[in-house]
């Protein structure tokens, strides 16, 4: 669309490279570092950890809707290694 607004309707590689040069010099791209290794970790991490925070709230919701003991005990084990699971990944973002 850039290019269009700009009054380009053609399109060949020529074209196409000085359409990009303009649009970069007008918006000012400035390049970006690429996240390190530790930063990738982090935010996997923290993704996971609020996953299974989300679980954890899920089947707490799921315990408190059943009253059958097979299902209660299922969802108690569940929760117990979903409880495990949380508190290491906790762990592991506060080291970080």
């Amino acid at each position: 669309r850039f290019a269009e607004a700009m009054g380009t309707f053609e399109k060949t590689d020529r074209i196409d490279a000085a359409v990009i040069a303009d649009y970069a010099s007008i918006k000012q791209i400035v390049p970006t570092v690429p996240p390190s290794a530790a930063q990738q970790r982090l935010k996997a991490l923290v993704s996971r950890l609020s996953q299974v925070s989300g679980d954890i709230t899920v089947n707490k919701q799921r315990k408190s809707a059943t009253t059958d003991a097979e299902t209660l005990a299922s969802l108690s084990t569940v929760l117990a290694c979903l409880k495990r699971e949380e508190k290491r990944l906790a762990g592991e973002v506060a080291s970080l």
